[in-house]
């Protein structure tokens, strides 16, 4: 079992995300959410802190979910965000009509997405992961979350605007729009520019001069519909014609 007393806190808020940075999709939110993992009753917030310690700035998805006993590949349980994810994946980069299967969904979440040799690099813009909005479990690091938010977002949107302008993936979807669209505006700080709504005015296009962007709803708690997903996966293949 890991021990709170190995938690590296340089490394953990170093981490970038799953998959590689060199492809040609990305996948960007604004924190990464942990629950209670069914695949681990010992699971705590020290736990998986202590784990994380462990990792690489950037992790092959399945590596860093066995290394805290998230078996994921062995149920369809996961979070609903990374089925969307896929199906995302499959309608932009394969061209894929049947995009919205969910059995090839559910494959590719287990062969393909976020993995270190695949095609999918999936971020988030602040390094530690949260079990709900609003909640705080790391007053032994920082002793608020506005604390935590006002000394990481600087670097971290400085980090982000670099790594964008080093790898420049040909595709990145944000998602989360937050409340007052607070999400979407850290997302706009990061690209630079505000973009234009599209039709349903649910999502924002963000045309660059090496990436084309996305601002979508977020991927989960009825937050979004298929509808979104047709309607953007139909903008980004006009555009990238």
């Amino acid at each position: 079992m890991h021990s709170s007393n190995t938690i590296d806190l340089e490394k953990l808020l170093g981490f970038r995300g799953y998959g590689t940075l060199n492809a040609p999709l990305w996948f960007l939110g604004i924190e990464e959410g942990f629950g209670q993992r069914d695949d681990n009753p010992a699971h705590s917030v020290e736990y998986e802190l202590a784990a994380r310690s462990l990792w690489a700035p950037t992790m092959d998805a399945r590596i860093a979910s066995e290394s805290i006993n998230e078996r994921y590949w062995e149920r369809r349980d996961y979070s609903s965000v990374w089925r969307v994810m896929s199906q995302l994946a499959r309608g932009i980069l394969s061209d894929a009509e049947d995009w919205r299967d969910r059995d090839l969904s559910h494959r590719y979440v287990v062969e393909r997405l976020g993995r270190s040799d695949g095609e999918t690099f999936l971020g988030d813009v602040m390094p530690l992961p949260a079990k709900r909005t609003g909640a705080w479990h790391y007053a032994s690091l920082f002793p608020s979350k506005a604390r935590y938010e006002a000394a990481q977002w600087p670097e971290r949107c400085a980090l982000w605007k670099d790594l964008l302008a080093e790898h420049q993936p040909r595709f990145l979807v944000c998602y989360g729009k937050g409340s007052a669209e607070a999400q979407w505006n850290r997302y706009r700080e990061i690209l630079g520019s505000r973009g234009e709504y599209l039709l349903s005015r649910h999502s924002v296009v963000v045309p660059g001069p090496s990436t084309l962007a996305y601002l979508m709803p977020f991927f989960g708690q009825g937050q979004y519909s298929i509808d979104d997903l047709q309607e953007v996966i139909e903008d980004l293949r006009k555009r990238a014609l």
